[in-house]
């Protein structure tokens, strides 16, 4: 939420403008939550009209609605919402489409809609022999989401699978001994990560042609050829790698 330094008519502010107060007021939220949204990069730029002296528009209090529901009733962590905010710095999509795109997402198939998620206690996942410390940098790194629910702590099937990818990792010879943390499974996820933005913004366009009944045939459809297709260029480039090292051995 960074400021504007374009000064508004004054006659302008009289209607649109709301101040810190009246977003805490409006929104519900504490005046820290309003923060931490804008230091995550979640809010329009706010409007400096004098020193010292912010004023926000009716898209903030609208943003910080949107962020309620996405948290609240979708359970989305701060880094899709960010995702899903992000996309409109890119080029090619008008408001109208986004917003449709958004609403769309909440059609998708279990795997990957918002809150379809299957949740396991994360009790259950430390028998798998990690310890809450690794967990504690899996979250902090990003890797994995823990959810508070009920007084208890929880995680998703499919961050479940992520800690057990580690434990694997760990039984054949990647320990914190010889320099292998838990943040050593930060190379996949950031790839991913990268990865999935860019699928979004090419394969968005082409939803955008399907009506709502179709969308679910349609992602899961384009879920399992994407999962193939990782599958089949990840071997393909290690086999290619491993070809490439006997060569130059050769030579």
């Amino acid at each position: 939420m960074k400021e504007k330094e374009d000064s508004l008519p004054q006659e302008l502010m009289k209607r649109t403008m709301l101040r810190m107060r009246d977003l805490i007021k409006e929104s519900g939220l504490p005046r820290e939550t309003i923060h931490y949204y804008n230091n995550e990069g979640l809010l329009p730029p706010s409007y400096k009209v004098r020193k010292n002296s912010s004023f926000y528009g009716p898209e903030h209090l609208e943003r910080l609605r949107q962020i309620i529901v996405l948290r609240e009733e979708h359970f989305l962590p701060i880094k899709a919402i960010k995702v899903i905010f992000g996309q409109k710095e890119r080029e090619g999509f008008s408001p109208k489409q986004l917003d449709y795109i958004r609403h769309l997402g909440l059609r998708f198939p279990d795997a990957v809609k918002p809150g379809g998620e299957e949740y396991i206690s994360l009790e259950t996942t430390l028998e798998q022999g990690l310890t809450k410390e690794q967990i504690v940098i899996l979250e902090q790194e990003g890797i994995v989401d823990i959810v508070q629910k009920d007084g208890e702590q929880w995680l998703t099937k499919d961050d479940s699978n992520i800690l057990s990818a580690w434990v694997r990792f760990n039984k054949i010879g990647f320990t914190e001994e010889k320099g292998y943390g838990p943040d050593f499974l930060n190379i996949w996820n950031k790839a991913i990560g990268a990865l999935v933005v860019e699928e979004f913004a090419v394969i968005s366009p082409v939803l955008l042609e399907y009506n709502d009944g179709d969308i679910i045939e349609v992602s899961n459809e384009i879920i399992n050829i994407i999962d193939h297709l990782i599958m089949a260029v990840h071997r393909k480039k290690t086999r290619k790698l491993f070809s490439d090292l006997k060569i130059n051995e050769a030579q």
